[in-house]
């Protein structure tokens, strides 16, 4: 069990709006000044009360309230680990049916009026004048090409290499003896880069598809981190995400150990044994439920999304005609208010 920090009681701020010192609730202007000896008396007097009251409630209640909240949080976390988020991810499934027909629906019946209101800007003239540019472009070109060539003569010399593995002391004694040695050595080097770069992809990628192979072959449930795509990470239950003192108002330190003691012996026990007898059961409930929301959505639900995509495309291939014909010409005339304007782009 982690220790608690005695100094710092509130790490995550959670009361950080509860200012209850002396000077956050008592103060004195200027020209509104008590006697010194009140002011100071005042001051031992309310923070001897604050102490004193604090503490005698913390005291008789602080443990067993702990233990309640401990008890409390624990319960909310089993309904909301093992009853919310699973519901919440068949609505997402359920819904995302719901999106693909509402998108289709959209863009059948909105996509052909937005896109005939997009003629009134048809006649807007667009210039660019990247002339400047045009030296870099060339040079690019140029570099381009001379890559693809270094590349396709690569693969013809490591082809070649390969087909001549045989007589390949033949050839390099050849070569030798000849008086192109000087010419031939480039390309030879080459086509024998050329060759290594080839073992070394496929030997990298042989050695991906093995620790593919054991990843596959030893993937196990982790039960260190149990959550590793994040969906339940909004619910933070921990002592310090629940119940902190801020400054001003500390209990003492036997009754504010032992709270988070209770706190947490209540929240892991009750967790604990309501996943003993409700888990299993519960996962086999929610497995059941995924099993037979994916059967619908693959043999049911997908089939009908395209088949009613198929059916709204003829719409909207009639829904755009009868547009364009209508509103398409008046739309046009309108756009005549931005014929004369131009819209010109210098890069240089």
């Amino acid at each position: 069990m982690a220790e608690i920090d005695l100094v710092n009681r509130d790490p995550n701020g959670i009361n950080g709006s509860i200012q209850v010192k002396f000077e956050d609730v008592l103060a004195e202007p200027d020209g509104a000044h008590s006697m010194d000896c009140v002011w100071s008396n005042s001051y031992k007097c309310y923070t001897c009360g604050l102490s004193l009251s604090y503490k005698i409630a913390t005291l008789l209640c602080g443990i067993f309230i702990a233990l309640h909240w401990g008890c409390t949080f624990g319960c909310l976390a089993f309904n909301q680990i093992w009853y919310v988020t699973p519901n919440c991810k068949l609505f997402e499934i359920q819904m995302s049916c719901f999106k693909r027909f509402f998108t289709t629906m959209m863009e059948c019946c909105l996509g052909p009026c937005c896109a005939t209101c997009g003629m009134f800007f048809s006649n807007v003239t667009v210039t660019n004048n990247s002339a400047s540019l045009l030296p870099f472009v060339r040079k690019g070109r140029r570099l381009k090409q001379w890559r693809c060539s270094v590349l396709h003569k690569a693969i013809f010399y490591s082809q070649a290499l390969r087909r001549n593995s045989g007589s390949a002391h033949l050839s390099s004694a050849r070569v030798e003896a000849g008086s192109g040695l000087a010419a031939m050595e480039p390309r030879r080097q080459l086509a024998q880069f050329a060759l290594e770069r080839g073992i070394r992809f496929r030997v990298r990628g042989s050695i991906l598809a093995q620790e593919d192979t054991q990843k596959a072959m030893a993937a196990e449930l982790d039960m260190v981190n149990r959550d590793p795509n994040g969906i339940n990470q909004g619910l933070q239950v921990k002592f310090e995400d629940v119940l902190a003192e801020p400054d001003g108002a500390h209990s003492m330190d036997c009754v504010w150990s032992n709270s988070y003691k209770c706190y947490t012996c209540g929240l892991s026990l009750s967790y604990k044994i309501a996943t003993l007898f409700c888990g299993i059961f519960i996962a086999l409930h929610w497995g059941c439920t995924f099993g037979c929301v994916a059967f619908n959505e693959i043999w049911y639900m997908t089939p009908n999304c395209k088949l009613f995509e198929l059916q709204m495309r003829c719409i909207k291939r009639f829904v755009t005609v009868m547009l364009e014909c209508c509103f398409g010409p008046c739309c046009a005339a309108c756009g005549m208010f931005f014929s004369n304007i131009t819209v010109t782009n210098k890069s240089g």
